[in-house]
Order: C-alpha cells, then sequence, then structure tokens
C-alpha cells in the first residue's frame, strides 16, 4: 500500500492519513513479559503484611516463570498472561525472638482465574508451634492482601498496554477507554465444576432397563514387613516426613 503521493493511485490508503492499521482491522500484538516480570517483582518484592498478631515479609522471588502479551483483534484487547510465582517469607510472632521462613506459591495466576481463584500456597520451612500460627496468619490475613497485589497487576497490565493499541477510526472517533474494554479469555486453563445430570423422569417412576454389573476387588502388596507399615501409618514423625507439614493424629481404634 502507499501514502498519497506515493505509487499507483489504486493502491493509495485513504481511510487513515497515516495509513496505519485501518479501522484496526490487523491483528497487532505487544510482548508485555519483560514488564510483567519487573512490575510483578516490584510489587511483590519486601511486601510486608503486618496486622498486629504478627509481621511477614516477602524476602525474595525466587521464581518468576510465564509469559503476558496484549493483543488488538478488530478493535478488541485481548490479554494473555499465564505466571507460576515462588516467593519466600520471613514472618515472626509479636514478643518472639526467633523468626520462622517459609514459600509463597502461585501457581495459576492467569487471564483464566478470577482474583478469587487464583491459588496462593503457603509452606513453612519447619514445623513448631510459631510456624503454625504464622501459617495460619498467612492463610487467613496474607493470602488476600497478596491477591491484592495481583489485581494491582492485572489492572496497571490492562492500562500501560492499551495506550496505543487502538487506534481512532477514520471518522475521527477516539478508541474506548480501558474501562470499557472487556478481557476477552482464551478458554485455557480454566476451571470447570461438573455437575451430575439427574433424570427427573427416571427417578419418579421404574423408566429404564436393567444392566449387568460385577464387583471389582483390589488388593495391595507392600514389599515390607507388617510392622514397618504400620509404623509408617501411625508414627507422627514418620507421617510428618511425608506429609512435610504439621501433624496431628491419634492411633487408636476410633481414634481421629
Amino acid at each position: 500500500m502507499a501514502k498519497w503521493g506515493e505509487g499507483d493511485p489504486r493502491w493509495i490508503v485513504e481511510e487513515r492519513p497515516d495509513a496505519t492499521n485501518v479501522n484496526n482491522w490487523h491483528w497487532t500484538e505487544k510482548n508485555a513479559t519483560p514488564w510483567s516480570k519487573e512490575k510483578l517483582r516490584a510489587l511483590l518484592q519486601d511486601f510486608v503484611v503486618d496486622e498486629g498478631s504478627a509481621k511477614v515479609t516477602v524476602t525474595e522471588i525466587e521464581k518468576l516463570d510465564g509469559e503476558s502479551s496484549a493483543n488488538n483483534r478488530k478493535g478488541k484487547l485481548i490479554f494473555f498472561y499465564e505466571w507460576n510465582i515462588v516467593a519466600k517469607w520471613k514472618g515472626q510472632l509479636p514478643g518472639e525472638e526467633s523468626s520462622v521462613t517459609g514459600k509463597i506459591t502461585i501457581p495459576n495466576l492467569s487471564e483464566e482465574n478470577d482474583l478469587k481463584d487464583i491459588d496462593v500456597l503457603v509452606t513453612v520451612d519447619e514445623n513448631d508451634s510459631q510456624s503454625e500460627q504464622l501459617k495460619q496468619f498467612m492463610y487467613n490475613v496474607g493470602r488476600e492482601k497478596i491477591r491484592e497485589l495481583l489485581g494491582v497487576y492485572v489492572r496497571e497490565l490492562r492500562e500501560e498496554f492499551s495506550k496505543g493499541m487502538i487506534l481512532p477510526k477514520k471518522d475521527g472517533s477516539n478508541p474506548p477507554k480501558v474501562d470499557a474494554v472487556s478481557n476477552i479469555k482464551s478458554g485455557f486453563n480454566k476451571k470447570i465444576n461438573i455437575e451430575p445430570v439427574v433424570n427427573t423422569q427416571a427417578s419418579k417412576g421404574s423408566v429404564g432397563h436393567k444392566i449387568s454389573v460385577v464387583t471389582i476387588t483390589s488388593s495391595e502388596n507392600f514389599q515390607c514387613q507388617a510392622n514397618a507399615l504400620y509404623d509408617a501409618l501411625t508414627r507422627v514423625e514418620m507421617v510428618t516426613a511425608f506429609t512435610r507439614a504439621h501433624v496431628k493424629m491419634d492411633p487408636v481404634p476410633g481414634g481421629e
């Protein structure tokens, strides 16, 4: 294509003076990955959760894997982002001299998930009473604070990469504001809840037919002595080695 005064007039683009993406017909894309990594690190690094009953600080971003992009397709903005984040934290209870360390894992920060559906997993490096209290504090208070930060990232991503993506139309009308642009989802990674289908007509009467069924019995053989298997299921320290978390158990008949 050519502009005015250049080349064959049959190929002159008259829809826009600069002949750029007329009426936003073409797909345009911006790579938002470097910006996103910098923004997520700035938001999470040294973030403090302090509610009086405990204080926790994010000390290090150990893992930040993923990608992000902004796309314009026929005047519609589509944002893609998917991140797997692991951060280290350090916390302390009031009056305690020692501190507790652990990790925060965010495996599914994606455009497919609402903020309330984003998993924020909290673990501790050692198991003791103070660790358990701080872990519960992070579950009850810290997770929502982290989700608020992730909401800031999503909002600023949309604001930053909406600039210049949708160009004014040939009639001179301005592009829509960021708030008016819907976030179109790709369909990947979406959580699906499957509900059982109940045939109300069949439940009321004897509609249907009989089918043949069989009983399947399964057994497992463990290559160890019986007392070793018993210890693995009943000794707190051995169960803790498997769960890697604090264990409460009552290994007696009828116990919890």
